[in-house]
């Protein structure tokens, strides 16, 4: 398939910079588990500064194909999620992605320490959301909760959200030291919350055996997600509105008083919050919902 027709029809927002590292991987032939099934896939979204990114685990055989991220029917579970909150997720402001981006033989995944995956999240991953710079971050699964906050137990650490920023500091939902992690080295460079939830795959599984708890759990914590976003975007109206507004001219960065968007850990210029918070050109509008 013509890469550049692949990049034109996954991102309907792309940067320079993003172009050149999606030509990047769609080359690559670091490990052996391109050599499966011969395909590297591509993410999809917005690929120049998203507020949301939602990382999974591998590519399946429909997303091979199609060279695109969950389309088969872990991907159609997750969509489904999204288009309850059509006015918050869409193209425009969220790129879908995943921890490894070739196919495992068998859709089974390799595990975290098999060096094949250090080797795509060390290339791929980890510079696709220093170079994106999200503000939210959802883990689908076990894989991508090892691949970026560094810990296991998906049961244990679903629903949870924590702030991830330069250094070891790992802050709450209040803004507030929680504990102190390892974290990976790109967080030298990116500051975003994090929630970590069930992959869709699992979701489906439990499902089908007439367990809907977790798939409650699941809508739960997409819920939980736009709810966040809505109240940054809240936050953001009322402190604009009424001038609450106060400029550090050292480093010309406007910070929101307490109780704001400061409070959530989040320092951005007016023009960064305008775009990545999709306030520019009329708001969130849904222009191309998941």
């Amino acid at each position: 398939m013509d890469i550049n027709k692949v990049l034109k029809y996954n991102f309907p927002i792309i940067s320079d910079e993003y172009r050149k590292f999606a030509l990047e991987k769609d080359k690559c032939r670091k490990c052996y588990i391109h050599t499966n099934y011969n395909q590297v896939c591509q993410s999809e979204g917005n690929a120049k500064n998203p507020v949301f990114v939602f990382v999974g685990e591998a590519p399946g055989s429909d997303e091979i194909k199609e060279m695109r991220p969950f389309i088969g029917a872990a991907g159609q579970r997750l969509r489904m999620e999204l288009r309850k909150y059509k006015d918050v997720f869409t193209k425009e402001n969220a790129l879908i992605t995943n921890t490894i981006s070739c196919r495992p033989q068998g859709n089974v995944y390799p595990g975290d320490s098999d060096p094949g995956v250090k080797t795509c999240v060390d290339s791929w991953l980890n510079r696709e959301l220093t170079l994106l710079k999200p503000k939210i971050i959802v883990l689908l699964g076990g894989a991508a909760l090892s691949a970026v906050r560094r810990e296991t137990g998906i049961t244990a650490n679903r629903g949870k959200w924590k702030f991830l920023s330069p250094g070891t500091t790992n802050l709450d939902e209040n803004g507030n030291v929680k504990k102190y992690v390892k974290v990976p080295s790109f967080f030298s460079h990116l500051k975003a919350w994090t929630l970590a939830t069930f992959h869709p795959s699992y979701v489906i599984r439990c499902e089908s055996e007439g367990n809907t708890y977790v798939g409650n759990l699941f809508s739960q914590d997409i819920e939980s997600v736009a709810t966040m976003y809505k109240t940054l975007l809240s936050d953001y109206r009322y402190t604009a509105k009424n001038e609450l507004f106060t400029q550090d001219s050292k480093y010309n960065k406007y910070h929101t008083p307490k109780g704001g968007l400061g409070n959530l850990g989040l320092s951005l210029t007016g023009e960064q919050m305008a775009q990545q918070l999709g306030l520019i050109s009329g708001g969130a509008q849904a222009k191309f919902p998941y």
